[in-house]
């Protein structure tokens, strides 16, 4: 089969069953702010590997997200790292997305889900709110439904670029079938991106004017 093939029939399917239906589920009677992301990233851990070559590793699940969700949405780009920290390895390892601290300027970043599939909520998605009466303590908020299409979307983007481009569709062709046939092992080594380029990512994300949120409501 080739990788377009595998993209087109076999992933957008299970994206379309296990996340999407999935998620239509969450909304009507609760819950998935932890799964649905954890599943997302998970498919974005796979698309870096296949988009830049086994073994799957946290720069090119970075790489893909700023290069193909940035596309779609700039923010990818500006704190596509942190929110993939604080969202897979939170989610993955730790079962809640995490908080971090800048090191030296002590802003808090923490996160905030949402689950409804209206303009309002999807167009916060990826916003930075200031936490109501807490000093220096904001949320990056993700809206599941707008992820989810991003993610989706991302997808159809590569496959445009690897119908028009040949070299790159050989090299993903040969990367698919590494990871079809393989089984990687390697030591787990040092971290694969550093503390700056997360601290960097939180003053973007805290600097200029915020909206206010209190209990997941959005202040006007």
């Amino acid at each position: 089969m080739s990788v377009i093939s595998h993209l087109e029939l076999n992933l957008l399917t299970a994206i379309n069953n296990d996340l999407v239906n999935v998620l239509k589920f969450h909304s009507k009677v609760g819950g998935g702010f932890h799964s649905i992301p954890r599943e997302v990233f998970c498919y974005i851990d796979y698309l870096g590997s296949l988009r830049y070559g086994p073994p799957s590793q946290s720069k090119k699940a970075i790489s893909f997200l700023e290069e193909y969700l940035g596309k779609i949405n700039n923010r990818y780009v500006e704190v596509g790292r942190l929110i993939y920290e604080l969202w897979r390895h939170g989610t993955v390892h730790e079962f809640d997305p995490k908080s971090l601290i800048h090191s030296c300027k002590r802003y808090k970043v923490g996160w905030q889900t949402n689950i409804k599939n209206r303009a309002a909520e999807r167009n916060c998605h990826l916003e930075c709110f200031k936490k109501y009466g807490t000093k220096n303590s904001y949320l990056i908020n993700v809206n599941l439904f707008q992820l989810s299409d991003d993610l989706i979307s991302s997808i159809n983007i590569f496959v445009a670029e690897l119908k028009s481009n040949r070299q790159l569709n050989r090299e993903v062709q040969s990367h698919f079938k590494q990871i079809s046939k393989s089984s990687w092992l390697k030591k787990i080594g040092p971290r694969e991106y550093s503390k700056k380029l997360l601290n960097d990512q939180i003053l973007s994300a805290v600097k200029g004017q915020h909206r206010e949120v209190k209990n997941g409501q959005v202040l006007s």
